[in-house]
């Protein structure tokens, strides 16, 4: 466990280890980052993080160089296979991080290491300014995907720059996947009815965002509703006779009848072709595999147009078939399913029908979550990931 002195700065998460030692080391007023080409880090973005926040820091301007003809009094690197003999071994993103008198090493076990231990010397530095301590840091990512998922339909819907703003933080914090949650705020070609006046992203704001989430080691993940949550699409005229209560499209809107009137009637083999369509246009703006067809909340399923089909063959199995098909739809051409588990949990029998390469995202935003939901999962022998909240229970 890291040592008592850590509670001087707030590194985020917490190192494995840290080992802090007496005195403490100056920055020099003319430095220079050392950063090797091994790392593959093209635009050397990694050091210009570290440039920009010592400038921010101590008002000085650092240099940039890399090779072993050049100096630096921080070294950026990757480890060969003597380095990690400790703990962390060859974990992905593990670092070590030794801060002396002769200057300041990072060593990675790969790329991911290297960026990993550079945000903790990054935070170290908006922390301490010019001065810092004497320490060596060993540490290593607890999870393989540490994601954040962010909605980019509710409320005011994010400006391209203000999303390069909150990429910049994820990576300080050493975030690895960003999901943007897309409901009618994007413009897909044929659907302005949808999203006009909402100010939507376009596929030249996603384009640029995926590169410069990529360029911060973090992946992109697309996230779209392909089933419930079509608040705004089954109240234009255009795709209200897909939902299962297109009676009720123009009823006022409200917080209450956000959860009533928003599913795709999908016993209406448009529903598919629509949500096929969604997928594939907005597959082909990212480089990440895999893909949030989200799925969840779908109240009004089995209740409307559905109703004859969902007696026949069961509100399960209708969800079942629906997900499936879409998830089958994406393996296809070559990505990794993913979608929100609540209704799944709700009708296990689902959790049985399952593609082995789909993966159920299961979220746990009550306050006082338990681990009973994701032992069910588990159970089930069905991949997942555990969502929980980011509120302050």
């Amino acid at each position: 466990m890291a040592s008592e002195n850590t509670r001087k700065w707030a590194i985020i998460p917490e190192p494995n280890s840290m080992t802090v030692g007496e005195g403490t080391v100056l920055l020099p007023y003319a430095g220079r980052v050392n950063e090797s080409i091994a790392i593959g880090d093209g635009d050397f973005l990694l050091a210009h993080q570290l440039v920009a926040d010592i400038r921010s820091a101590t008002g000085t301007d650092w240099d940039i160089a890399t090779g072993d003809m050049w100096s630096g009094f921080i070294r950026l690197r990757i480890a060969d296979s003597r380095d990690f003999d400790s703990q962390d071994g060859g974990t992905a993103g593990a670092y070590t991080l030794t801060i002396n008198t002769d200057g300041i090493t990072i060593t990675g076990c790969d790329s991911e290491g290297v960026r990993n231990g550079v945000q903790t010397l990054r935070q170290l530095i908006r922390q301490n300014g010019a001065v810092l301590p004497v320490l060596q840091i060993e540490d290593a990512p607890a999870y393989r995907i540490r994601g954040y998922y962010l909605d980019a339909t509710r409320g005011r819907v994010p400006t391209l720059a203000w999303l390069k703003q909150w990429a910049d933080k994820l990576c300080l914090y050493k975030y690895n996947q960003l999901q943007l949650y897309i409901e009618h705020t994007f413009a897909f070609d044929g659907m302005s009815e949808t999203w006009r006046g909402s100010s939507p992203l376009t596929p030249a704001d996603t384009l640029e965002f995926d590169q410069y989430c990529a360029n911060l080691g973090i992946e992109l993940v697309p996230s779209v509703s392909t089933f419930g949550h079509q608040y705004v699409a089954m109240r234009t005229q255009e795709l209200r006779e897909l939902g299962e209560f297109p009676e009720d499209a123009d009823r006022p809107f409200s917080f209450i009848e956000r959860m009533r009137h928003h599913t795709l009637n999908v016993a209406d083999d448009r529903a598919f072709a629509f949500s096929a369509q969604l997928v594939d246009s907005y597959l082909q703006l990212f480089r990440s595999k895999r893909f949030n067809i989200c799925a969840d909340e779908t109240f009004d399923l089995g209740k409307g147009k559905s109703k004859q089909e969902a007696q026949r063959v069961g509100v399960a199995t209708l969800y079942a078939t629906y997900v499936g098909k879409l998830c089958e739809h994406l393996s296809k051409q070559g990505r990794e399913p993913m979608f929100w588990g609540d209704i799944a949990i709700e009708m296990p029998e689902i959790l049985e029908t399952l593609p082995n390469n789909v993966t159920l995202l299961n979220w746990q935003y009550e306050p006082e979550a338990t681990d009973e939901k994701i032992q069910l999962v588990a159970q089930a022998g069905a991949k997942q990931i555990v969502c929980p909240a980011v509120w302050g229970w």
